[in-house]
């Protein structure tokens, strides 16, 4: 392992004149741009909470070096054209489209998936018997009564098995109602939803402050940390921060990026829910 003491000991394919451009993105090019860098992180064993489906000696090490294969044939496009866009306008329309906006219509589809979900996640040991008997009971005309009252009270709500998916709440909406009263309902359902579950402190913003991120440094930050974890090499954080244009040093740098990047690096979801509403809005008012 090297330590890199000087910024000229980076690799030759950085460079910050390539990041042009990020000082202007909206949240769908930031999700497009940190998309790229997800897939090439998560493989890696400090990411991953992939588990071998065999017994394998040394698992991490395992892992690590078939990470770093595959890292060095998907890096080098990436580090070429680090803010390349192959498909924001794709990425827009998809947001913008009911399907994916976070408040959207529940359909038949929609149960049917959370169905056949459950089950899969039954046979591995990730959904208790209970949650599968709810099915049950919805699709019998007459069930037994001990049975509908053990399940009747449960909420429905949509979970993807996935940690790095948060679950989705199911809920009525009365169209009777005025959208006033419509809107003070739901911000209090919300917040004692919101109440009653343990959620990450980044869940509680309203808004991510992408505006920001440029001037951190984020995507050369990644970049380099991809370099860095997959060949080896150590790159102190008051080089790092000069090296990504981060003028507040290495203190505060190691205080604000490296945090924020683990927090998007494991889950994109909310950054993804936000695009989307910018989408719609676009689209509203093109």
């Amino acid at each position: 392992m090297a330590k890199i003491d000087r910024v000229e000991d980076l690799p030759e394919w950085f460079g910050l004149e390539k990041y042009r451009g990020c000082e202007s993105f909206g949240a769908v090019e930031w999700l497009e741009q940190l998309d790229r860098r997800f897939w090439l992180l998560t493989g890696h064993p400090d990411f991953s909470a992939a588990k071998p489906d065999t017994e394998v000696d040394d698992w991490p090490r395992f892992q690590l070096d078939l990470w770093r294969a595959m890292t060095s044939q998907a890096a080098p496009s990436v580090r070429e054209n680090p803010v390349a866009s192959e498909g924001a306008d794709d990425m827009r329309r998809a947001l913008a489209s009911p399907e994916g906006r976070p408040v959207k219509a529940v359909t038949v589809a929609t149960l049917a998936m959370q169905r056949y979900r459950d089950g899969i996640a039954a046979r591995d040991g990730g959904c208790c018997p209970r949650r599968l008997r709810r099915w049950e009971v919805i699709g019998d005309q007459l069930p037994a009564f001990d049975a509908y009252m053990d399940v009747a009270g449960m909420p429905i709500s949509l979970d993807y098995y996935d940690p790095s998916r948060p679950h989705s709440a199911v809920i009525q909406v009365d169209m009777a109602a005025t959208d006033a009263v419509l809107v003070a309902a739901f911000a209090s359902w919300l917040k004692e939803q919101r109440m009653l579950e343990t959620i990450d402190a980044a869940s509680k913003r309203e808004r991510l402050a992408y505006a920001k991120w440029h001037g951190y440094g984020l995507l050369p930050y990644l970049d380099l940390l991809i370099w860095a974890m997959e060949t080896g090499n150590q790159i102190p954080h008051h080089v790092m921060a000069q090296a990504v244009g981060y003028c507040k040093g290495g203190d505060s740098f190691r205080k604000t990026v490296p945090k924020l990047a683990d927090e998007l690096m494991s889950s994109l979801a909310e950054l993804e829910a936000l695009a989307a509403i910018e989408a719609a809005s676009e689209k509203l008012g093109a």
